[in-house]
């Protein structure tokens, strides 16, 4: 007869397996989520984030015919991708009629980026960081701005106002004029 004699499991050996065991367990379980979050790329589903910020939607045409000389300040959505990341942020912007053409400028100032605002007491647009004005067509009237308000694209379409590229960042500074644009 063949028996076999099992020798005792010593208490070092126990704790090595033991502690081989814990750890093993562990890194399975570790090693799921990380392999998951590493491969997640892959098997998303990418949204075109160009073409989705490419042409925001302001507002409806109705509400874009209402406004006259006085600038009205509409706030644009959009998406930022920033790392794995996608948010919604806005971009405002202000409308006018312009000659009786609907004209849509940025809401920043081109002396530093500063935001304005529309002041109705005064009826200019102010900015509040240096003192630059504009008057109620985005074009310096007084203070430091080299320039006027960035004149933004705009097109009409299935009754709605869209706004191209909301995440243009529009150049600010002085400008020097030797230099070609």
């Amino acid at each position: 007869m063949n028996q076999t004699t099992e020798e005792p499991i010593g208490r070092r050996h126990f704790m090595e397996r033991a502690i081989l065991g814990i750890f093993g367990a562990l890194g399975l379980m570790l090693s799921a989520p990380i392999i998951g979050y590493i491969l997640s790329p892959i098997f998303r589903v990418r949204e075109n984030l160009a073409q989705s910020t490419r042409w925001a939607p302001i507002a409806s045409l109705a509400e874009m015919e209402s406004i006259g000389d006085l600038p009205r300040m509409f706030q644009v959505p959009y998406f930022v991708k920033e790392g794995w990341r996608t948010r919604e942020t806005s971009r405002p912007v202000f409308a006018v009629k312009k000659g009786g053409k609907l004209a849509l400028f940025s809401s920043f100032c081109t002396h530093l980026g500063c935001p304005t605002a529309w002041d109705e007491a005064k009826r200019m647009i102010i900015c509040p960081c240096h003192g630059g004005l504009y008057n109620n067509f985005g074009e310096v009237i007084g203070g430091p701005p080299p320039r006027n308000l960035a004149e933004m694209e705009y097109k009409v379409e299935n009754g709605l106002v869209y706004l191209k590229d909301p995440a243009n960042v529009y150049e600010v500074g002085w400008k020097d004029p030797r230099r070609p644009a």
